[in-house]
C-alpha cells in the first residue's frame, strides 16, 4: 500500500483511509480480496507484540491516528489481540495530546493550530470505537468538547461555514488578530466535519 506515493508503506492518514475503504467494499460485495488488502497492511505494519511500525506517541500528530480506525473491524472479524493492542497505543495518544487551555485537540506537537479536520475526524473519531467498545466515560465527553469548541471558535456566522484553523495564541501569520481565526474555509475539512458528526 504505496498511498501519497510513499516507495514503502507508512502508518499515515492516506493509508488509513484506503484500508477502511476496502474493508467497506469487502463488506458490500463479499469480495475477500479487498479484506486481504487491508489486512496485508495491517499485518506488515503491526508486529506479534502490537507495536506500531513507523509510528511514534511523542510526535503528537492527528494524522497518524486516521489508520486506527479500520483496526477496529479486523479486530471484531479476527479478534487477533495485535490489533486491540495497536488500538490502545493511538488511545494514549489522545490521553497527553497537546491541547488548547479549553482541551481541544492541537494539529501536532509545537503547532498552535487547532483545525475542524483533524480534530473532528482523526481525534473525535478514534474516540468514538473506543467509547463503544470500552466503558470509558471521559471518552463521550472528549469528543463533545471537539466540537463544541470547534462551533465555538471557526464558525461564521456570515457564511454558515466553519473556518478551516484557529489559534488561541492568535500569533500565526495567517491569524485574525481579534478572532484567531484563519481567513479561509476548506471544502474537504467542511465534509470531514460532517461525516465525523456522522460516525459519533
Amino acid at each position: 500500500m504505496d498511498g501519497d506515493f510513499n516507495p514503502k508503506p507508512v502508518w499515515s492518514y492516506t493509508q488509513g483511509l484506503i484500508a477502511q475503504a476496502m474493508l467497506q467494499v469487502w463488506k458490500a460485495t463479499g469480495e475477500e480480496k479487498y479484506h486481504s488488502y487491508a489486512r496485508s497492511y495491517a499485518d506488515k505494519m503491526i508486529d506479534a507484540s502490537g507495536t506500531i511500525s513507523g509510528y511514534n506517541l511523542k510526535e503528537y500528530n492527528l494524522d497518524r491516528l486516521n489508520s486506527g480506525k479500520f483496526l477496529f473491524d479486523l479486530y471484531e472479524i479476527t479478534k487477533d489481540e495485535r490489533y486491540k493492542k495497536a488500538i490502545f497505543t493511538l488511545r494514549e495518544q489522545l490521553k497527553t495530546h497537546p491541547r488548547t487551555s479549553e482541551g481541544g485537540f492541537l494539529a501536532q506537537e509545537g503547532l498552535p493550530l487547532t483545525d475542524v479536520a483533524r480534530r473532528s475526524l482523526h481525534g473525535s473519531s478514534l474516540l468514538c470505537p473506543i467509547r463503544r467498545g470500552i466503558p470509558e466515560s471521559e471518552a463521550f465527553d472528549d469528543i463533545i468538547n471537539q466540537f463544541k469548541l470547534i462551533h465555538k471558535h471557526n464558525f461564521d456566522p456570515k457564511s454558515g461555514l466553519y473556518f478551516h484553523g484557529w489559534d488561541e495564541s492568535k500569533v500565526q501569520k495567517w491569524a485574525n488578530p481579534v478572532t484567531g481565526c484563519s481567513p479561509h474555509v476548506w471544502g474537504r475539512a467542511m465534509g470531514w466535519y460532517a461525516m465525523a458528526w456522522w460516525t459519533s
